[in-house]
């Protein structure tokens, strides 16, 4: 379709007169101007309009009105516009404008001229500058004959923006977020050319439009075509030598210094002396030449001279490429395992336990599984948990057959990771009697955890009651009680049994010297105390876990200190402080990042800043993977999308969220009161007000724990439905906003089991 023949299909539909209706009604002949000669209109009325179109573009014919006046396109368009949408509001978007064609180019020049000063209608044409330079008619259209207004559209700075644009159509819950960042540096960060990989993609059956709401990205053609655009050499057209290199290089795993390199194809001609051979001044001149190629470079690291790619996106796309070649690639791996073990001196010790599990697992050398195991055990007691997973993740089936111990670990390392699924999978093939003590401790913290993060808190409740049945020490027993009253305090009807039982033990415990028992409860003040109370004891375990240099307990309870000046409606606080938890989160444990990215967003809810939220909220969904998290992020989409107007967005989540509850009867008392009055809110805003009224009538057995704090936004907004009720609304100034004023009921997220 041409793009003059778009502009005609979109004016069309803009008005209530299709655009040739209107020719044939103000139209009585065509004179073609080549024989001079008149033919009656009339004999076209049959001919379907894309045949009147073919018409319109021979520059021959021109149409005589009934005035006897001939028109070309182009007039009889500017008289369409003046008749039917002379006064409406018109955007005109020609995207790829320097593919435009022509014959279009040539009839639409004098509408873009006539009208591009109306104040009715704005018309947005979008080029290239590699296109640009091509097409001299269009440069000159833009910058002599037109009152243009340039705007220079950039590359984002930051992938996150393409995590925006691609959720908004794709389901994202597949992607790798390295995949998704790989894609944004061979875009450059420009979204038109996001734009044409996805094309491209489409075109080879890589997206599916089929399976849900949103289009989903195949992984494997997905990951196919990144690896096409990752290589920019042609690797068959290689020398054998310089594959050979490449080969080592990809494989290797981490950057080589060029005396490894010399040694490890010295390894291998040794052992096996009809492989390749080459000698060093060919390797050396090979490595230049490669580097001059800008395939590869050379830098300096702690007195070393190392070899690795010059951009990570052709290591990715070369260990890709690798994989097809099993065979050579298992025999590179299996050599630089057992290469490695003779020379353990050719890299510094804290790379050889990486590198040896590496190619110990790759090229399925004996024992790699031990090797493989003992390597993730280090970095799980080190808690570096997304590293140690990769690790385990190796092992496959291999951790059934481990004993009960390890197989514990390796789940709790799959909580600390973000897989809760996989670790509940896990516990749940344990054989318990099979544990030490300290063991069967460690499990039942464990599995009462992950039901929580599942929000199964009825089998978290039992699983520690069975627990403090059993002898403990006092930090082991004041930890599995915290956890006991997490679960209550979650729990239907479960608050005020989990206040008093909290108040005992901080009244017990608190000024204790064993820091590591009080630092715990100090985090969970937030869900119990307000104001002064909750800044005091949440400041005193802050202290606590920096001086232990707690990192990961650190940034929790940062985080629910920036909660508690939310609730107190100090919002720059608030986000500072979340803001400082994000940063230590990111290098701990990622996934969690969801967290404070949900609450940074309502944040912006509140300061009316829509847009940001729906990015931010978009960001928080592609990192999240707690259940509970979820459901925030999905209310406080709706939220956005009902502010925005966007209210066919927010009904769909608000029926996503509502089928949520119902067959559920034992779900915390807060997701009831932050879901049913959310969506209330959106029902009362779309005429819905019967539904909304049964909505907020569903919380009120729910409230009967709660202050009058909690419990006032449902009362007034039932009031609001002219409904009988006696509203408490909160007496302290502090908390106005946030349980009454704010025009939702914030749905912020706090650390307590994590």
């Amino acid at each position: 379709m041409s793009y003059a023949s778009r502009f005609i299909k979109l004016l069309s539909e803009k008005s209530d007169r299709k655009f040739f209706d209107f020719v044939r009604e103000n139209y009585t002949s065509i004179f073609d101007v080549s024989e001079k000669a008149y033919s009656s209109i009339k004999s076209i009325f049959t001919i379907e309009d894309f045949g009147l179109f073919d018409l319109f573009l021979d520059i021959t014919k021109k149409f005589v009105d009934k005035k006897n006046e001939r028109h070309s396109l182009t007039r009889i368009i500017e008289r369409y516009l003046e008749t039917y949408i002379r006064n409406e509001k018109l955007l005109v978007v020609f995207d790829n404008f320097t593919l435009c064609d022509k014959q279009s180019l040539d009839i639409l020049q004098p509408v873009l001229k006539k009208y591009c000063n109306d104040a009715n209608k704005r018309f947005i044409l979008v080029t290239t500058a590699e296109l640009l330079s091509s097409r001299e008619d269009i440069l000159l259209l833009v910058s002599e004959k037109l009152d243009v207004e340039r705007i220079s559209i950039k590359a984002f700075a930051n992938s996150k923006f393409f995590i925006e644009i691609l959720s908004e159509i794709y389901d994202l819950d597949l992607c790798d977020f390295h995949d998704i960042r790989t894609l944004f540096e061979i875009c450059e960060g420009y979204p038109q050319r996001l734009k044409s990989f996805l094309i491209n993609l489409y075109s080879q059956e890589g997206i599916d439009l089929c399976r849900s709401n949103k289009a989903i990205l195949l992984q494997d053609k997905f990951k196919e075509h990144l690896l096409k655009k990752l290589i920019n050499f042609d690797y068959n057209s290689l020398k054998a030598v310089e594959k050979y290199l490449v080969q080592i290089i990809a494989a290797w795993g981490s950057p080589i210094d060029i005396q490894t390199l010399n040694l490890f194809i010295a390894h291998v001609t040794e052992i096996d002396p009809l492989y390749l051979q080459f000698s060093i001044e060919v390797i050396s001149q090979t490595v230049l030449e490669l580097e001059n190629r800008n395939i590869i470079e050379r830098r300096y690291d702690t007195g070393r001279c190392v070899i690795q790619f010059r951009h990570d996106s052709i290591y990715l796309a070369m260990s890709a490429l690798l994989k097809e070649q099993s065979i050579q690639v298992y025999f590179l791996h299996y050599n630089m395992y057992y290469f490695l073990m003779k020379n353990p001196q050719v890299v510094p010790e804290r790379e050889h336990q990486s590198l040896s599990a590496f190619h110990a697992h790759l090229g399925n050398c004996d024992g790699w599984e031990e090797v493989n195991l003992s390597y993730g055990k280090r970095l799980h007691k080190s808690q570096q948990y997304a590293q140690a997973q990769k690790v385990f993740d190796r092992l496959g089936n291999e951790i059934h057959r481990m004993s009960a111990q390890y197989m514990l670990m390796i789940a709790e390392n799959c909580y600390h990771s973000g897989n809760y699924q996989k670790a509940k999978e896990l516990v749940d093939k344990i054989t318990v009697s099979n544990l030490n003590t300290g063991g069967r401790y460690q499990y039942d913290i464990y599995c009462s955890k992950i039901a929580m993060i599942l929000c199964d808190y009825e089998r978290a409740v039992a699983q520690i009651r069975d627990a403090l049945l059993r002898e403990h020490s006092e930090e082991q027993r004041v930890e599995l009680i915290r956890l006991k009253l997490v679960a209550l305090c979650l729990f239907p009807n479960g608050y005020e049994k989990s206040k008093k039982e909290f108040d005992s033990i901080m009244k017990e415990y608190d000024n204790t010297e064993r820091e590591a028992i009080i630092r715990l409860i100090y985090k969970d003040a937030v869900d119990y105390y307000r104001g002064s109370d909750a800044f005091y004891y949440l400041n005193k375990g802050r202290v606590l876990a920096e001086q232990a240099k707690d990192w990961d307990d650190w940034a929790k309870i940062t985080h629910n200190m920036g909660f508690e000046h939310f609730r107190c409606g100090e919002y720059q606080r608030a986000r500072e402080l979340f803001q400082d938890s994000m940063m230590k989160i990111q290098e701990l444990k990622p996934h969690e990042v969801s967290y404070c990215l949900n609450d940074l967003a309502v944040i912006d809810m509140v300061e009316k800043r829509y847009d940001n939220a729906v990015s931010t909220l978009r960001e928080a969904c592609f990192w999240n993977q707690s259940f509970y998290a979820g459901l925030a992020i999905k209310g406080n989409l709706m939220l956005c999308y009902h502010f925005q107007g966007q209210h066919r967005l927010a009904k769909s989540l608000a029926q996503d969220l509502s089928d949520y509850l119902v067959p559920l009867p034992t779900v915390d008392d807060k997701l009831y009161k932050k879901i049913y009055t959310n969506v209330a809110l959106v029902y009362m805003a779309t005429d819905r007000r019967s539904e909304a009224k049964a909505l907020l009538k569903r919380c009120i057995p729910y409230l009967k724990t709660e202050s009058s704090l909690s419990s006032a936004r449902v009362y007034h907004l039932l009031e609001l439905l002219q409904e009988r009720v006696m509203p408490q609304k909160p007496v302290d100034p502090r908390y106005v906003d946030y349980y009454y004023r704010l025009p939702f009921e914030p749905w912020v997220v706090t650390f307590g089991n994590e």
